[in-house]
Formats: C-alpha cells, sequence, structure tokens
C-alpha cells in the first residue's frame, strides 16, 4: 500500500486564512448565557426566553455539546453574530447533530430543526423564511420519502428540496451546507444552496440536496438554530463542533479541537528514493513524454491540464497550481501518483496503464523540492496566435487621403472623413461659438454657462480661453 499519509483531496486544504469562525461548545454545563469562546463571533452567543438551548455533558471525557428542544412555535434558541458580514463569493457551514431516541413523542415524524444563516438576529421567535438560506430537517411533502422527516436545503419555504436522506433517531450526523453566488459581486445575492450529510472529501460534487432562488440575501452575518411547530416539546437536538469556512477541504477538515488540520510534511513521507540532482531534460521530461503526455498536451488536452508548459503546471491560467516549487509533498503531480484511490490514480489504472514505480514518483517529487527547473528551449510558452486586433503589433496607419479638406484639421478628422465619404455622408456645418460653449458646460458641469463665462469664451481668440475664472463652477453667486 502507498502512503498512507496521503490523501489527494487534502494537498491543498487551506490554511487558518479561510476559517471565518468555529465554536466547540466547551462551556460548564448550563453556562452558554453570554458565552464567548471559539473563534470568529462579534459577542457571546444570544439564547432564547422562550425555551434557551443548554449546555450538557456530552460524549466523552470532559466533552459538552448543546440541548435543543421544542416549544410546539418557532424558536430560535441559539444564534450568534459573526466578527465581520460574509459577503464572499461561497461559504461552508458544518456542524453535528442528532435526535435523541428518549425524544420521542406523539408522532415519531413529526420534526423540524434549521439551521439558519441572516443578515439579522430577528428575535426568539423571527422566522427567517423568505430569502432565507436553511438547512436541517423537515417533513418531506413531495416525493419518494413523503411523510417522512428528510433532510433539506432552502432558500424561503417556498424554495425547498427535499433529499433522500431520512433522519434516523439517535444517529450522529454531520451536516455540511455550501452558499454560493453566481455572480461574485460582493452585492450580489447568494442564489444557490448545496447540502451534503456525512460528506467525504470527494463528494464535492455530489450534494445530497440543491436548492436555487436569486431572491436571497447578499451577505451573512447572523447564525443561528431554530425548532418550529413540528418541533415536539419532548423532542431532544443536540448540537455541535461548528464551523465556517471559505473552503471545501477547510470545512472537513477542522479537528475536534477546532484547529485546522496542517499540510503534509515531507517528514510525514517515507524517504525519497531519488537522491541525486534531477536533470529535466534527461530525467523529467522522458517520464512525462512516456506517461503523461498523452492526456496532458497541448492546447486541447484531454484531462483539461497540461504538463508541457510550466506557467499552467504552476496553475498561472486556470488558478489550480499542478506544483508548487519546493514542496514536492503537497503538489498534485507528486500526490496523483501514489494515490490509494483507483479513481483518481495517475495514470489511470482503468485505462490499461499501470502505476508509476516509487522510484518514478519520488524522482518528481524530488524535482518540485528542487525547484521545478524547466527546458525553455525543449518545451517552450507558447505564444499567443490570433487575429483578435489585441493581439495584433501596434502600428501607425497611412492618413487616408480625400477630396474635401476644407474642415480637416488633424490627422483624425481624415479618418472621419473618409468614412463619411465611402458613406455618401455630407459632415455637419461646424457648430458655433456659443453652441460649443453651452455644449461643453452642460456636458461638464450639467448647466449652462453663466452670461460672464459666454461672454469670455465668446471674446477670446487665443484658443486657450480659461473658461472659469472663480474658484469652481458650483460657486456662482
Amino acid at each position: 500500500m502507498r502512503y498512507l499519509l496521503l490523501i489527494l483531496l487534502t494537498i491543498l486544504t487551506a490554511g487558518a486564512e479561510d476559517r471565518i469562525a468555529t465554536e466547540e461548545f466547551t462551556y460548564i454545563e448550563s453556562g452558554l448565557i453570554g458565552g464567548d469562546e471559539g473563534s470568529g463571533w462579534k459577542d457571546g452567543w444570544v439564547i432564547s426566553g422562550q425555551r434557551p438551548a443548554l449546555v450538557v455533558d456530552g460524549e466523552g471525557e470532559d466533552a459538552r455539546e448543546i440541548l435543543i428542544q421544542g416549544t410546539g412555535e418557532r424558536n430560535n434558541p441559539l444564534r450568534r453574530e459573526l466578527s465581520a458580514p460574509v459577503r464572499g463569493p461561497e461559504l461552508f457551514v458544518r456542524f453535528h447533530f442528532r435526535y435523541d431516541p428518549e425524544g420521542k413523542g406523539k408522532n415519531d415524524d413529526s420534526e423540524f430543526f434549521v439551521m439558519w444563516l441572516d443578515r439579522l438576529d430577528g428575535g426568539d421567535r423571527a422566522v427567517h423564511g423568505a430569502g432565507i438560506p436553511n438547512i436541517g430537517i423537515h417533513i418531506a411533502d413531495q416525493g419518494p420519502k413523503k411523510g417522512k422527516a428528510v433532510f433539506i436545503a432552502r432558500i424561503g419555504s417556498d424554495h425547498t428540496t427535499w433529499s433522500n436522506v431520512e433522519l434516523k433517531r439517535g444517529e450522529s450526523y454531520q451536516v455540511v451546507a455550501r452558499l454560493s453566488k453566481s455572480d461574485p459581486d460582493e452585492r450580489a445575492a447568494y442564489n444557490r444552496l448545496e447540502l451534503w450529510v456525512d460528506p467525504k472529501l470527494g463528494d464535492r460534487a455530489k450534494p445530497a440536496a440543491t436548492v436555487i432562488q436569486k431572491n436571497s440575501v447578499n451577505f451573512v452575518r447572523w447564525i443561528g438554530f431554530a425548532s418550529g411547530r413540528k418541533t415536539e416539546k419532548s423532542d431532544r437536538i443536540y448540537v455541535d463542533d461548528l464551523a465556517l469556512s471559505s473552503s471545501w477541504e477547510d470545512v472537513l477538515n477542522i479537528s475536534a479541537d477546532g484547529k485546522f488540520t496542517l499540510k503534509k510534511k515531507q517528514a510525514d513521507l517515507p524517504p525519497s528514493l531519488w537522491t541525486k540532482k534531477v536533470d529535466f531534460k534527461h530525467d523529467v521530461y522522458p517520464l512525462l513524454k512516456e506517461r503523461c503526455y498523452s492526456c496532458h498536451k497541448g492546447a486541447n488536452s484531454e484531462s483539461g491540464y497540461r504538463l508541457d508548459v510550466r506557467s499552467e503546471v504552476l496553475g498561472y491560467s486556470t488558478g489550480d497550481p499542478l506544483a508548487v516549487p519546493g514542496d514536492g509533498a503537497n503538489s498534485k503531480i507528486f500526490a496523483l501518483t501514489v494515490s490509494d484511490n483507483p479513481k483518481k490514480l495517475m495514470p489511470p489504472p482503468d485505462e490499461g496503464k499501470h502505476a508509476l514505480t516509487r522510484l518514478e514518483s519520488d524522482l518528481l517529487r524530488s524535482w518540485i523540492d528542487q525547484g521545478l527547473k524547466w527546458d525553455d528551449k525543449l518545451l517552450p510558452e507558447p505564444n499567443a496566435n490570433s487575429d483578435h486586433w489585441s493581439f495584433q503589433p501596434i502600428e501607425r496607419p497611412d492618413v487616408p487621403s480625400i477630396n474635401q479638406t476644407n474642415w480637416v484639421q488633424t490627422p483624425v478628422d481624415s479618418f472621419i472623413a473618409a468614412a463619411q465619404d465611402s458613406r455618401k455622408l455630407k459632415p455637419a456645418k461646424e457648430a458655433s461659438r456659443r453652441s460649443l460653449i453651452r455644449r461643453l458646460s452642460l456636458d461638464l458641469i450639467g448647466l449652462p454657462p453663466t452670461q460672464n463665462e459666454m461672454d469670455t469664451f465668446l471674446n477670446d481668440t487665443s484658443g486657450t480661453c480659461l473658461l472659469y475664472t472663480s474658484p469652481s463652477p458650483r460657486d456662482r453667486g
């Protein structure tokens, strides 16, 4: 088995800069009022006066978790304001929760519980409904799970997507959601919400539920948990391990103590079998040519990634670097060749190709560690060949000859006159100086010139008339 410590999708795990907020609820029992632990928050937790959330003992020594119970009405037992509003193109959230089997009421399928993301708090009984992203549990009113409690994603109650993942009482779940914008502008709305239940790192493209709704919030300042009419008073809902991040890999790799998983280090790997200095032309190029270039070469490469252009290896056009000079352990080129996942292993074994030997993989790792040296004569950067005007060399064109020259004063006028002649158009008569001063004044400040300004302009023949003599055009009497 190859390097067990390497998992491909954690290679580019983001650092602490992606963390937005975390909370492990390590408070003393029943000590949530004003609780201000965790990171990324403006103030402490706000709890409901209707039926507040409580801190209770969790599983394991010194473990704590949050207990939420129903009221028979809408209730926001726990909410908190972020230290700064989130306006970026995507926001990931994660929390653990379970419905305790001891909380069974008259109707085992009568459940409702959501986490909401909003601009405002709204108070204990705020609905956080129209246009507000929610994820959680609800009774499906359609689909194959109709009448059952399933995981949902919704942006307002009228835009709900029911997943096929049915709630099992007493079972613990990790819930992850992605709130994103189609338009990355800060003022644009978060119009897409995706939900995962117990996802793995490779499940990014396989959400359990997705909802799209253009009328939504354009930033998130508050998050909270809510119960509703279908949350029975006897229901016992436990919440723990809350995290918000701007990265999928990051939000899935926050450890139990709230710290983020670090990147792999060279010390985590077995010593490299390649111990000598790497020569790109004689060592690396033959390997890439034989094992990689069938899919990773040329402008129309089958995979979409190129290994025959150094700037593409560094991710200049894709934003997804395949190698980081000096860090072979955390470079995709190396990790793909040693992955334990046959779906990600390169070269793909399902195409009848055998995997690289350990020596070959270590060659690539050493090449990256030694600075990713390249042979520009062997594999030069491609030239941009295009008929588009922006790629053409700058040249001074010949000034066209024209028949009517009575109004032409500059070379630019000659081009205008030539275009008019080609369309059999005649130029308009020259505007009077009175018209010119009016046009200039209206264009510049939206007001006609004063009589004094008009007279000054009309009587000036220098060609460099100073139109306004007062400190500011807007300072007129």
